[in-house]
């Protein structure tokens, strides 16, 4: 790790520099040694954990370097630092942090200084080529999946990358021993390099997927995180350094604790700075074509370095109204809060911090204006998803992964943890007594990178996958996928002031600085997938609690925009799986239904899922989350564009005699009985129902007439009803303990054919929705 600032070396000249400590005492020794090798001697023993060893010394000692060098110093100096990175030195430890802390002895210290002020023969001249070509080709050479492929194509003595063990699956580098292997760099989370060749031509060659622009500089450079805690404790350090006049610059160099960022892009020449690329999945971020680089130092043209980075944009803070914003030197403004309590408000660092006329935890709030972000330079909407739910919201039992790699970069979007937000399994780990225990790190949602999935399938990465299709979301628009959701939570423990709810919020929070910052338009939608374990719950109490849901989290997205006039809809989709729950009906999907009816445009019925695979009796496969992310994208898409969003399901049946007549609600797309994919129980699914106080009465088997083009079906029944308030249940009754699912489940056999695809190509259907509808007799 790097120093904090109180380990710092004050700046020094170079004659205070070298007339002190442990270094002037060898100098006066050698006196004759001209500036070149004083340098030299300084920065190796900088390397080694010495004095001096901040990265001012080691910026006025490299350019003295760079002063009288000739080629063949230059490449013995190359071999020197890759020596003492790797640990190779007599005495030299190899790690990182080792290399930063370590304090040489004043014995090994004064041989490899006499080492380095000696004449520098052919002989070492040509071992530092050579051994700068064998690390070359290791850094240029495959990644292999594990160790022992690895070891297995690699011949002794050679330096090889390979993927270490999960979950982070970070790159190792190794040199293949007679046993085994070692490793090179240890002790730390990840490594990424790159070897950049002076030339322009074979710059743009290596470099093609992460700029247009050649980059002029040689480096070496270690990417990652010494821990996966927080992005900002220093998580680059470069090892060494050539420019394109044969400059050396030797490592590693680390910045103090960076705090603020700037973003560029690799375009850029990399002279005298230190990059971080991507977020903290550096496998999935690190060196991708749309992957910007956050500038962590920079030496300015007296030498002197500016550790710690600084801002893009200059900023400063103020309060208008009772909130607060942040104003950049261009008259940009980005709003804070929307709460007309904040008293004060101030810059610090890279952050805007600002103090609210509350009491306790939140009354001091420090918000980062900065970020890395993936969104397509073309964007000027984001789109935030925000998914709360159980088990089935977060892809429990979706494995194998299907969405493994980026599928539409720029557009199709996630938080930097990953569509589960913490990083995890969302299982019962965040939960106490049923009641969720953990918020969410401010580190999960820092950064916002392209979409695929890390852990188990989830519906909200398909949701991205139809959303960005051609003629869905404008190629102006991105989205930005979250789940908050925890297994096996009952829905009152999603509301308003519970941790699931909360960390969606701080979501919108951070999604709208982001979408400020970045000049974006921000809209946000919420999703919820739940139901069953609240499967004996009544009916109003649900209905109740979904109203609330959606209510509240709509007031606290119009608190955080400033727009009072902001609607957010909440998609939700039916549970069907309540007979392996111990009964053969269920009042939710009913309050589903309803809730859906009352609140047109507010609450959303997608469908229902009882189509679709499952893997268990109440928990979908990869392929049926897959089926439901396309469903939700559907009804979002259709949501965007003004259309009928009411759920499917029957407006009206009439009885004239004996005949049944069923309609169903006018929607987009061709209505029919399927009879293929949906195993029949039983007239459809339709059951008559009464009060049982007059004729016995049932749906004749096999009776049903449907005429293609038409949304009414007509079945014949068993005779005249004459109970009071007669009524059906469509996909209402189910088979207690049966598993759900086309075949066994609750269910019906009428859907809508949409037109669309799913990603597998097969046809996006709506089926019908289980839900209750009066009866009409006629005379």
């Amino acid at each position: 790790m790097c120093a904090g600032a109180s380990d710092r070396v004050p700046n020094k000249s170079e004659e205070d520099l070298l007339a002190s400590g442990p270094v002037a005492e060898e100098f006066a020794k050698r006196a004759s040694l001209d500036a070149v090798d004083q340098a030299r001697a300084a920065a190796i023993e900088a390397v080694r954990g010495g004095a001096p060893s901040s990265a001012d010394t080691l910026s006025k000692l490299n350019a003295l370097v760079g002063a009288k060098a000739t080629p063949e110093q230059v490449d013995a100096a190359k071999a020197d630092a890759i020596a003492a990175v790797r640990g190779s030195e007599p005495g030299v430890p190899g790690t990182l942090s080792e290399l930063n802390t370590r304090k040489a002895d004043r014995a090994e210290l004064a041989s490899l200084n006499a080492e380095v002020g000696g004449a520098v023969s052919d002989a070492k001249a040509a071992a530092g080529r050579s051994e700068m070509a064998a690390v070359a080709a290791a850094l240029n050479g495959p990644i292999y999946e594990t160790q022992a492929a690895g070891e297995a194509a690699t011949a002794t003595g050679v330096d090889f990358k390979c993927y270490g063990p999960a979950p982070y699956k970070e790159v190792q580098f190794r040199r293949r021993t007679a046993s085994g292997s070692d490793p090179i760099t240890a002790t730390v989370a990840s490594l990424r390099v790159a070897d950049v060749e002076t030339s322009a031509a074979t710059s743009t060659t290596r470099l093609n997927e992460i700029a247009a622009e050649p980059v002029k500089e040689l480096a070496i450079y270690f990417f990652g995180y010494k821990s996966f805690d927080v992005s900002g404790n220093s998580p680059a350090v470069i090892l060494r350094q050539v420019d394109d006049v044969g400059n050396v610059t030797l490592g590693p160099i680390d910045p103090l604790a960076p705090v603020s960022a700037r973003l560029d892009t690799l375009a850029e020449k990399v002279s005298d700075s230190f990059y971080w690329f991507g977020a903290k999945d550096v496998l999935a971020t690190d060196l991708q074509p749309n992957g910007k680089a956050i500038l962590l130092s920079i030496v300015d043209a007296n030498g002197v370095p500016d550790v710690g980075v600084t801002l893009e944009r200059e900023w400063r803070a103020g309060v208008m109204g009772g909130d607060a914003y942040a104003f950049d030197k261009d008259g940009r403004k980005v709003r804070l809060t929307a709460t007309g309590d904040v008293l004060g408000a101030r810059i610090r660092g890279a952050s805007i911090e600002y103090d609210r006329a509350i009491s306790g935890p939140g009354s001091r709030v420090s918000a980062k204006l900065y970020a890395t972000t993936s969104i397509s330079t073309a964007a000027t909407e984001l789109v935030l998803d925000v998914g709360l739910s159980q088990s089935l919201g977060i892809g429990n039992s979706g494995i194998p992964l299907l969405t493994t790699v980026p599928f539409r970069p720029g557009r199709a979007l996630m938080w930097n943890a990953g569509v589960l937000t913490y990083g995890a399994d969302h299982n019962s780990v965040f939960l106490t007594d049923g009641v969720p225990n953990t918020p969410l790190p401010d580190a999960n949602i820092e950064t916002i990178v392209d979409c695929y999935e890390q852990r188990s399938e989830t519906y909200m990465s398909a949701v991205a996958e139809y959303v960005t299709r051609p003629g869905k979301l404008p190629a102006t628009s991105a989205t930005l996928e979250g789940a908050f959701g925890i297994g096996g939570v009952a829905i009152d423990k999603l509301q308003e002031g519970m941790f699931p709810f909360e960390n969606a919020v701080k979501a919108v929070q951070r999604a709208s600085l982001i979408a400020q910052i970045l000049g974006l338009t921000l809209r946000v939608r919420l999703r919820l997938v739940h139901g069953e374990s609240n499967v004996n719950s009544d009916l109003a109490y649900y209905k109740g609690q979904l109203v609330v849901m959606q209510d509240r989290f709509q007031s606290r997205v119009r608190a955080v925009t400033g727009n009072p006039l902001q609607v957010v809809p909440m998609f939700i989709c039916q549970m069907n799986s309540w007979t392996r729950s111990g009964t053969i009906r269920s009042a939710i999907p009913l309050a589903q239904h309803q809730a859906a009816l009352e609140n047109p445009g507010r609450i959303i019925l997608v469908g229902s899922k009882y189509a679709f695979p499952y893997a268990d009796t109440q928990h979908l496969t990869s392929v049926g989350y897959n089926k439901l992310g396309a469903l939700h994208g559907y009804a979002s898409d259709l949501h965007d564009k003004g259309g009928n969003t009411m759920p499917p399901d029957a407006v009206s049946a009439v009885v004239t005699g004996t005949s049944l007549a069923i309609t169903f609600r006018a929607l987009p797309g061709t209505f029919q009985i399927d009879r293929t994919n949906i195993v029949d129980p039983g007239n459809d699914g339709v059951v008559w129902g009464d009060d049982k106080n007059g004729s016995v009465v049932s749906l004749v088997q096999g009776s049903a007439v449907h005429v293609a083009g038409t949304r009414t079906v007509t079945y014949q029944l068993s005779a005249v009803p004459t109970g009071t308030n007669p009524y059906l249940e469509i996909g209402l009754l189910g088979v207690l303990d049966a598993p759900a699912g086309a075949a066994t489940g609750p269910r019906t056999c009428f859907r809508y054919d949409t037109g669309e695809l799913d990603r597998f190509g097969e046809p996006l259907a709506r089926y019908v929705v289980a839900h209750k509808i009066p009866v009409t007799i006629n005379s």
